[in-house]
């Protein structure tokens, strides 16, 4: 018995020394795994903390850059608001005072010519890429007693207004006109022959003719630099302009004329529209000619009328006086019919109009723009003290689509 207490002992001792160790290597372990821990936890908040240092510093970068970038996008905006605005004032910028501004530069040069130091003679080229826009401009501030000249009354509107402008290098414009000749596209089965198109080609020429006149003044005149700009300014350019009008609409296409839109335009045909019984009035007419130019499949884009049809248009009455239309005006004051503008001109006849698409049927090609000259070897003019100032331009006028304006009587009895 003794033997087995003492063997029991021992394996009792034996046990709570494992049990001990186990406990002991244990805690030791543990202590390691928690050092080790600890340890890749403090590196890795070091990486954290350097990884949002480096983004931080990463979101400030962008934020400069986009500072930046904003600011160049608006100082860019800022300019192209600047740019556009310039080119708008340049735009609206009437031909009196794009002659001015040119003359405005060459004031010395004309000062000189006036008092006869230097050449005898004086060209003074006027860029015309702008259209005019009917505002004569007034230069302040003359000199002296001088106070301006007063003018015979001119056009208000031009036709150059609702035309596109384009300069050239050529004297003559070609271009190719298509016309339906026979055949169309249809309908076809699977492997079926497919329907023929054909069309008529011809070559369309468009010369360029030169609109040109002079006036003669005197030296004491022309001394007076201020007082001669705003003559040149106002009187030249809208003789000139309105011989160019006229030209447009009416110029027969014989020797120097161009041929204008007259010579090509179809007649209003009434008789197309079944559901008028009767143009009794311009409205009617105006109306019909606008939907004619649409059965060509082209739009209208303005309508011009003499000053006396622009009135029966806005007093046309029934038979008890009382107005049957409104007067249809858009945001600028600007008389319309059905959105199309209409304008007035005397170079029409007093029962004539004319309605079409003049932004895309026809343009006006200028070779040569407004060039002013002054001269004293013309005539007698160096013995009379008398110097001549010409005014000129060179320009073509195509019309790509006759079928696309339509002339109007508004007088002939609407056809039955």
């Amino acid at each position: 018995m003794e033997i087995k207490e003492q063997l029991e002992r021992i394996q009792q001792e034996a046990k709570t020394a494992t049990e001990k160790a186990v406990a002991e290597g244990t805690k030791a372990a543990e202590l390691k795994a928690a050092e080790i821990v600890k340890t890749a936890t403090e590196a890795f908040d070091l990486k954290l903390k350097d990884a949002e240092q480096k983004h931080a510093a990463q979101v400030q970068d962008i934020s400069v850059k986009y500072d930046e970038k904003a600011k160049q996008l608006d100082e860019a905006l800022t300019t192209l608001n600047r740019v556009k605005e310039q080119q708008n004032q340049e735009r609206i910028k009437s031909f009196a005072d794009v002659i001015g501004s040119a003359l405005e530069a060459k004031k010395d040069a004309i000062g000189s010519y006036a008092n006869n130091v230097g050449t005898k003679s004086l060209d003074i080229a006027v860029p015309m890429d702008t259209k005019a826009v009917g505002v004569i401009g007034r230069v302040a501030g003359l000199e002296g007693d001088w106070q301006g000249a007063v003018g015979p009354a001119y056009e208000m509107e031009h036709l150059r207004n609702a035309i596109q402008v384009i300069p050239t290098q050529r004297d003559v414009i070609k271009y190719l006109r298509f016309s339906r000749k026979e055949g169309a596209i249809g309908m076809v089965a699977a492997g079926a022959a497919k329907p023929k198109l054909d069309f008529n080609t011809t070559v369309e020429e468009a010369p360029v003719r030169k609109i040109a006149g002079i006036v003669d003044v005197v030296d004491e005149f022309l001394e007076d630099t201020p007082g001669a700009i705003e003559f040149l300014r106002t009187e030249l350019p809208q003789a000139l302009l309105e011989v160019e009008d006229a030209q447009i609409l009416k110029g027969d296409g014989t020797g120097q004329n161009l041929e204008g839109l007259f010579q090509v335009a179809a007649a209003l045909n009434p008789a197309l529209f079944t559901d008028v019984a009767t143009l009794s009035n311009s409205w009617d007419r105006l109306a019909a000619a606008i939907s004619q130019v649409r059965l060509a499949k082209r739009a209208t884009t303005a309508a011009w009328v003499s000053p006396q049809v622009y009135l029966s248009l806005l007093i046309n009455k029934d038979d008890n006086a009382g107005y049957t239309y409104p007067i249809v005006l858009n945001n600028m004051g600007q008389l319309t019919i059905g959105g199309v503008p209409i304008m007035q001109h005397s170079a029409l006849a007093a029962t004539e109009g004319i309605v079409g698409d003049f932004a895309r049927g026809v343009k006006i090609f200028q070779r040569m723009g407004a060039v002013i000259n002054f001269s004293t070897e013309n005539k007698d003019n160096f013995e009379t003290n008398v110097t001549s100032v010409r005014i000129e331009e060179r320009i073509a006028l195509p019309i790509y689509y006759p079928d696309g304006f339509v002339k109007i009587d508004f007088t002939a009895a609407p056809a039955v």
